[in-house]
Parts: structure tokens; C-alpha cells; sequence
């Protein structure tokens, strides 16, 4: 479906999409989410995951993958293609999944959730339902009180873009992407630590090396050994290896054992992320009389991760053929 016949369809769509600069200049905790991606540590984590949650424009080079639906439904999977990805990145099924599910888990790193309206596109004289997009929401803008969802625009913005300021959105109309459960409540914390652990060196240093003398006794060798030592216990939960930062506090076996505890966690949150996209096409399948979901094939398992977890415990193959099956996209 293309984008000028999309704009002659009448949507459905209630929510506003816009990014409230109230938001980010009141509230703290928002702005330092949003600084994240501009920080050492939590940058890095952050594009560490983008770059391997899955393969970069759909295609690998080693293994065999693809992406596609069951049972397949070459009509709906135009419409899918066209609802999921904007005009000017619509290519193909494999991409376009790829890069949502890359671009969501980045938002979900940095704020925890995300948010969108499916909007249906209906024709104008008939009503009928040809198609859906799924339309961005900013999640500090919602608020939920028992079963009801509305999103509040501040007043500065209400005459700008609504005449109302408290718009009621339809539950069964939000889809809302969130960490997994065991890791929910637990990253904000790891990622404001990696913030803290991003500053180099104290100021008092970088001030005497700018003024060209030194007189606080200051052993930058020993500083980052235990900045690493740090910012292993922060991140161990994830597995997370700081792309080898602390390789030489750390034997072989146990850089071996994050790695695949970091894989997990990335295959777990690839895994919620379909899991929600699929409950999202379940609803709009109501809607349009189709039943199919996404499914991803030739990308690692947790079954994966576990065997290679049992071949490390047992010792009965080399380490590098442990991580083997992780390798090539």
C-alpha cells in the first residue's frame, strides 16, 4: 500500500505523537534516559545489542536465515511491510523486521517501553478496513487508571495539536513493547551506574595534566582496574563484556560464560519484542480477517545457549567452538 494512497484513507488514530519539551526539561529521570546513548558505557552496551539483536538489513553471510509468515499471506505481508516501516525504508519483510525490532530495543534499553496506536485505515465511503499503521506514542504522555488509557497533553501544546487536553485511547488499540520480566526493574539502575563509571578520570587530574603539573598522588593504572572491576559486578546480570574492557581482570572461562549470558539476554529480548509484534497482528487480524504471525528462522535459540552453557561446565570442547554457533551475523 503505498504512502499517497494511505493519505486518502480515512484513520482512526486518537493519540498525538510529539515529544513534549516539558517532559525532558522536568523531569529528571527522563532526560537522563535520554542521554544514554550519549554516554561511554551505556552507549556501548546499547549499540552492542542494536548491532547483534538481529542481522543488519536482514541478510547474514554465514547461516542461513529468513523471516516470513504462517501460514504465508502474500497480501497481508504487503500490508504488514507497509504498516511497520515508513515509504522510504520499505523493502522487504526480512529488513523491515529486523530494523523494527533493532529500533525498538534500543528505545526499551534507554526508557523501558514503547508505545504505539494501531491505526486503521479504512476507505472513506464503504468504512471497510484495508490496512493498519502503527503510529509512535511518547509513554510519559499515557496514563492508565484500572482498564482505561488516556494520553494528557500539556496546555502549551493542546491548542497546537488538540482541542482537547486529555484524550481517551482505546486499550485493544495500544500496543506496548516492555523488557522481559526478569529484567524489569533491574536495568535503569546498571545503566545510571555505567553512566557514572563513563567519566575517565577525576577532574582534580585532568586539571594538573592541563596545567602541566602534578601534585595529588593519582595511579590512573589502578583507577582503571577497579573502574573494571566495577563495571563488571554492575553489568553481570547481563553478561555484558565491555567489548573486552576487562579482559585481563578475567580468566578465559569466565569471559566465555558472560558472553553467553549476554546472548541470552539479547535472544530474550528479541523474543519479547515478536512476542508482542505478533500479539499486535492477532488484533489487527480481528479486524482485517487474517490469521498469520512472524516467524524468525536460522538466528541462535536459548536451547542454543544452554548447550553451549552444558559443553562449558563439561569442558569437552574448545572454547572456541562453544561460541561457534553465535558467530556470522
Amino acid at each position: 500500500m503505498r504512502r499517497k494512497r494511505q493519505e486518502e484513507l480515512k484513520r482512526s488514530q486518537k493519540s498525538v505523537s510529539y515529544m513534549p519539551d516539558d517532559i525532558l526539561n522536568n523531569r529528571i529521570d527522563v532526560a537522563n534516559r535520554a542521554e544514554y546513548y550519549n554516554e561511554f558505557y551505556p552507549s556501548m552496551f546499547i549499540q552492542d545489542v542494536k548491532l547483534r539483536i538481529m542481522p543488519i538489513g536482514g541478510r547474514v553471510s554465514k547461516k542461513e536465515f529468513n523471516v516470513s509468515l504462517d501460514p504465508p499471506d502474500p497480501k497481508m505481508q504487503k500490508i504488514i511491510e507497509s504498516a511497520i516501516s515508513p515509504e522510504e525504508y520499505h523493502h522487504d519483510l526480512a529488513e523491515i523486521i529486523c530494523a523494527f525490532v533493532a529500533d525498538c530495543a534500543v528505545n526499551l534499553l534507554i526508557y523501558e517501553a514503547e508505545t504505539y496506536e494501531i491505526v486503521y485505515l479504512s476507505e472513506p465511503k464503504s468504512g471497510q478496513i484495508i490496512g493498519f499503521e502503527l503510529v509512535q506514542i511518547n509513554p510519559f504522555t499515557l496514563v492508565q487508571r484500572g482498564t482505561s488509557l488516556s494520553q494528557f497533553l500539556p496546555d502549551e501544546h493542546t491548542n497546537k495539536l488538540s482541542e482537547r487536553r486529555c484524550i481517551e485511547l482505546q486499550p485493544e488499540r495500544i500496543l506496548t513493547f516492555k523488557l522481559p520480566v526478569n529484567i524489569q526493574g533491574k536495568l535503569d539502575q546498571v545503566m545510571e551506574s555505567m553512566r557514572t563509571l563513563s567519566l575517565t578520570s577525576p577532574d582534580f587530574f585532568m586539571e594538573e595534566l592541563a596545567a602541566g603539573f602534578k601534585k595529588t598522588p593519582y595511579d590512573v593504572t589502578a583507577h582503571n582496574h577497579l573502574r573494571h572491576v566495577a563495571l563488571a559486578k554492575i553489568t553481570k546480570d547481563f553478561g555484558w563484556n565491555a567489548r573486552n574492557s576487562f579482559e585481563k581482570e578475567a580468566s578465559e572461562y569466565y569471559l566465555i560464560y558472560r558472553h553467553l549470558k549476554f546472548e541470552k539476554f539479547r535472544i530474550e529480548l528479541r523474543n519479547s519484542i515478536l512476542d508482542t509484534l505478533n500479539a499486535g497482528l492477532e488484533l489487527v487480524g480481528k479486524q482485517l480477517g487474517f490469521n498469520t504471525k512472524i516467524l524468525v528462522n536460522g538466528l541462535p535459540t536459548l536451547d542454543d545457549v544452554q548447550s553451549a552453557n552444558d559443553h562449558l561446565i563439561k569442558g569437552d570442547i574448545p572454547f572456541g567452538e562453544i561460541l561457534e554457533p553465535f558467530q556470522g551475523f
